[in-house]
């Protein structure tokens, strides 16, 4: 599971609550974005960025990427060497787009689930997931015209 703060974090939560209700025989295993928010999963890592875009200096942008990497790596291993997993579920944000595709060269199948909040737009994470994702699914009707090998699952 990947997720980030505010709504990523509810969805998720939802997602997480609705697939315990059917079976119990999965682990989850979720990684987060760094928050005073609780971790939705007994075993969880965060996702420590030292990259921070810098609005007004591209040098300082440029000059974060490589920590940024390194700690994706890091964090990335980590998990596939601890852990025994097929699947990769995104809520987003954008940080879950190099984590996801990491773990699809890894071979692990990755699902998205669109944000809840989008009825006529992609959103920057959802634009980059579709393609990305080996499921891709929307959670409100309208967005099958812009999206149109998704799946519509309705509201978490």
């Amino acid at each position: 599971m990947i997720y980030g703060t505010g709504g990523h974090y509810e969805q998720m939560n939802r997602f997480i609550e609705g697939a315990k209700k059917k079976t119990d025989k999965y682990e989850f295993i979720s990684i987060c974005v760094k928050s005073l928010q609780a971790p939705l999963t007994p075993v969880y890592y965060y996702a420590r960025s030292p990259f921070k875009p810098e609005k007004h200096s591209f040098v300082k942008s440029f000059l974060g990427l490589p920590l940024f990497f390194v700690s994706l790596l890091r964090t990335s291993l980590q998990i596939v060497v601890n852990h025994k997993f097929s699947y990769v579920v995104s809520t987003g944000p954008g940080l879950s787009i190099l984590y996801c595709l990491f773990f699809k060269l890894l071979g692990k199948k990755i699902v998205h689930l669109e944000t809840w909040s989008r009825f006529k737009t992609k959103s920057n994470t959802g634009r980059w997931m579709y393609y990305i994702a080996d499921h891709f699914f929307v959670q409100n009707k309208s967005l099958k015209k812009i999206y149109p090998k998704s799946i519509y699952a309705g509201r978490l």
